[in-house]
């Protein structure tokens, strides 16, 4: 099959400027069934947008499309005639520039031709783009409005945006199918991220990317990149948990302040076996004599549960603080909970060794750590 890099190459005046589309095969984006995709450049004094428009043609259907250049029209393939339509749009749009019908519009850029691109192809107008960190800190802004996230994810949110920015700021460079994955073999071998991490840094990115497709900032080539980070399996993955000798040490230690604190709705955790959140968002009210009644904030299911006596012992404690919201425990941010949480482990000798097993850089390895190093909020729950 041969490459044609210009099918179609149409000229009309704009503020008496020269603009050219070009509608081309995307050689680096073969589909699985053997299909290109077919991609737009149009240029515009120097300044040049490559976008796609939902056409992938086979090898006949190509063929018969090559048959057009040279100014011969003939009946082709419906899905070609996308393309024709295409351009018609954006020549009227142009042609409304030309005529005044949009004031002031006479320096176009890369982001005001790519208004003109969107419109056409029927997505929502865009606002004028800025850097990858300020379209990433809005996309935060969104989920937070809408999925009501809370101020720990929003921190670990930003963490990946300047971990993101840092590999580059370009969303049109990193939202191809060679651009996602160049950023993933960075977290490997440049980051010396696991596969474990990289997975989940992955999903957020793309995430973001789907969120700046569907407002019009970049195309959706990113989708088609099929990562092959291998992780460890449930049969390899260790289930770290507390015995109940280690408890009872945990339990025994004399604390004040905040270690107290988190020390106690970590042991809340242990002997009820709620999440964190959903710890952080118990509120007296949800507390009725020896039992509790909750919604989760992760599932959204509803908890009626009795309370064994040491999980009442702990709440008792609380019963005369007032913290806002009305809430039994004080909350803590992500951070602060885990570093404390490890500190009391240690002063409480939680010494057992544990063995993580995880893929780096293609290699399996498998490394032990005391136990209180690998202290985490999750453990109460896999305690429990």
């Amino acid at each position: 099959m041969h490459l044609w890099n210009n099918l179609f190459n149409f000229k009309i005046s704009v503020v008496k400027n020269v603009v050219t589309m070009k509608i081309r095969l995307y050689k680096k984006a073969e589909n699985k069934n053997g299909t290109r995709t077919i991609h737009i450049s149009i240029s515009y004094k120097g300044v040049r947008c490559v976008t796609g428009f939902g056409v992938s043609l086979n090898d006949e259907q190509f063929d018969r499309l090559e048959k057009t250049i040279g100014g011969q029209r003939v009946k082709i393939d419906d899905r070609t005639r996308i393309a024709l339509d295409l351009y018609n749009t954006i020549e009227s749009e142009c042609n409304k520039v030309e005529g005044g019908v949009v004031s002031g519009f006479i320096n176009i850029t890369d982001v005001d031709l790519l208004d003109i691109i969107n419109r056409c192809k029927g997505h929502r107008e865009t606002a004028k783009r800025t850097g990858l960190k300020e379209l990433f800190i809005d996309y935060i802004k969104c989920n937070s409005k809408d999925k009501n996230l809370t101020d720990g994810t929003i921190v670990n949110l930003m963490k990946i945006t300047n971990i993101l920015c840092a590999y580059g700021n370009n969303i049109d460079e990193i939202a191809t199918k060679s651009g996602l994955g160049g950023f993933v073999e960075w977290l490997q071998y440049e980051k010396k991220l696991s596969n474990t991490t990289c997975r989940i840094y992955l999903a957020i990115v793309k995430a973001f990317l789907r969120w700046a497709y569907n407002n019009g900032y970049c195309d959706n080539e990113f989708e088609k990149y099929k990562h092959k980070l291998k992780v460890a399996d449930a049969k390899e993955k260790a289930i770290i948990y507390l015995t109940i000798d280690e408890l009872q040490k945990i339990e025994s230690i004399e604390l004040n302040g905040a270690r107290k604190s988190i020390r106690d709705k970590f042991l809340f955790q242990c002997y009820t076996g709620l999440r964190i959140s959903d710890v952080d968002n118990l509120k007296w009210d949800n507390v009725k004599g020896d039992t509790i009644r909750v919604t989760t904030k992760k599932t959204g299911c509803f908890i009626n549960k009795q309370l064994p006596q040491q999980a009442i012992k702990i709440i008792e404690e609380y019963k005369e603080k007032d913290y806002e919201g009305n809430r039994v425990f004080p909350k803590f941010d992500t951070a602060t909970t885990g570093r404390y949480l490890k500190e009391v482990a240690k002063m409480a000798g939680i010494t057992d060794e544990v063995s993580i097993t995880e893929y780096r850089n293609g290699e399996r390895t498998t490394k032990t750590y005391p136990k209180w190093q690998k202290l985490t909020t999750h453990v109460g729950r896999k305690t429990f």
